[in-house]
């Protein structure tokens, strides 16, 4: 028993010990930059940060205090990247002098409610406010000359771009001069059905509608010609997606990550790549005849996915874009397309009944196939060396070009042909005319088209 007091009595001793430090310490302030310190206010239940310069994570502690307020005094210029990650205030107050935000520097504060910028704020880093998933009030001066809030969200001034959205919204229709929606303005916004997008809209950032899961459907304006990734990663509800604009290069990759409740999509022309539909709901899906690259997980573990049409201009699909789907999925595909080939080397049903729906007359332009100007070659002069020979080849338009070495079958083993257009004649090599298939892939306004070129050895 006595060796029980004695050990509990030492334990209160270190205890008090260490609170008397602390106590003392926290008089000074704990450092919280090169010229920044921090006290806690346990009357007030707030942490007051004082000094000038830039505010990082408190070197003494490694964390914050858990502390329902934060108040930053003038003097502090710069909120570092991370500084406030993962911190649990709830209300935040920083002064005019605060001119940068830096990246994500209230990442995952997931308490914060309230937040009052700076006057003076300039600029705002990516990722700033992103797994704030409590924000209700957003507020800022008047008098700033970068940022204003109307209807509750934070613009630019001009108003060209919407960065942040309190994350308790049901409705929003964003404003007509409104161009672009920046990284996770929307994310988080759990109970927003509605949205309202408006034709002056060019670019969507990533993570823009993340994990908006009340959001049910969603019209992409005309003049949208960007979309970041994970646009609409984790809306589950959402079920119709009308996109109009076809200024869209590509799908980036998780756009509609587990939007388990869009059951099919149609894809805008002029697509140049495709990913981002991993564990959706998809059911079926046409490819556009402009898109050359299927990107790497874009159709994983879409379990209810049965049909794709895939079209000749596919010349490339990445790790894993299929895996995980219905078993009884099927591609369709033109014969002998990169398609067909690669539904046979991973296992899956295909079938050649594919339907055009090539909306553009502009594919039956032929692509012009140009080389270098070839030259006869001695077969005297390759008995002891080989020959390098670049065919300089160029296309009209975008198509991928492939070269390929259909020579007579005699002469086939001494010739080696890259796709890209480099060829060498091997040592030995034999007198006769040696042909090479050049193909560039359809692409945009251009169909597929092939071009047979010959090199003479005599």
């Amino acid at each position: 028993m006595k060796k029980k007091i004695t050990i509990l009595s030492i334990c209160f001793m270190f205890v008090a010990c260490l609170l008397a430090n602390i106590s003392v310490r926290a008089e000074e302030g704990f450092k919280c930059g090169n010229d920044a310190y921090f006290v806690y206010d346990v009357e007030n239940d707030t942490v007051i940060i004082s000094g000038t310069g830039e505010v990082t994570k408190p070197s003494d502690l490694g964390s914050w205090p858990i502390a329902t307020n934060l108040i930053v005094e003038n003097g502090i210029t710069k909120i570092g990247e991370d500084a406030f990650a993962s911190a649990r205030f709830e209300s935040i107050e920083l002064p005019d002098t605060v001119t940068n935000i830096g990246d994500s520097a209230f990442f995952g504060c997931v308490d914060l409610k309230r937040i009052k910028l700076s006057k003076g704020l300039k600029n705002i880093g990516v990722f700033a406010f992103s797994g704030c998933w409590g924000l209700e009030k957003i507020s800022i001066d008047s008098g700033s000359k970068n940022f204003a809030v109307k209807n509750g969200a934070l613009f630019s001034k001009d108003g060209t771009k919407l960065f942040l959205v309190p994350r308790n919204v049901e409705k929003f229709n964003i404003p007509n001069e409104v161009k672009s929606i920046e990284e996770h303005a929307f994310s988080g916004c759990d109970k927003l059905k509605s949205i309202g997008l408006p034709d002056s809209m060019e670019e969507i950032g990533s993570c823009a509608f993340e994990m908006c899961y009340a959001l049910e459907s969603i019209t992409i304006p005309k003049n949208v010609n960007s979309m970041g990734h994970s646009v609409f990663s984790c809306c589950e509800n959402l079920k119709t997606v009308n996109i109009l604009s076809e200024n869209i290069p590509q799908i980036h990759s998780e756009v509609f990550y587990e939007c388990k409740k869009l059951k099919s999509i149609e894809l805008p022309n002029y697509l140049f790549s495709v990913e981002g539909f991993e564990k959706s709901g998809i059911t079926s899906i046409d490819i556009p005849e402009t898109v050359q690259y299927i990107g790497n997980r874009a159709f994983r573990d879409c379990a209810s996915l049965k049909k794709v049409m895939i079209p000749d201009s596919v010349n490339e699909i990445g790790l894993e874009a299929f895996e995980g789907c219905n078993k009884n999925l099927v591609i369709y595909t033109p014969k002998g397309s990169y398609a067909e080939k690669y539904a046979k080397k991973n296992g899956i049903k295909y079938s050649n009944k594919y339907e055009s729906k090539n909306p553009y007359p502009g594919f039956s332009i032929e692509q012009k196939i140009t080389t270098k100007k070839l030259k006869t070659y001695k077969a005297s002069s390759l008995k002891s060396k080989q020959q390098v020979i670049d065919l300089g080849v160029e296309v009209e338009g975008m198509g991928t070009i492939t070269c390929k070495n259909i020579s007579d079958k005699k002469l086939k083993k001494y010739m080696k042909v890259y796709k890209e257009g480099t060829v060498i004649l091997k040592k030995g090599a034999k007198k006769g005319t040696y042909k090479i298939k050049i193909t560039a892939s359809q692409c945009m306004y251009y169909k597929r088209s092939t071009k047979v070129i010959s090199i003479t050895v005599k």
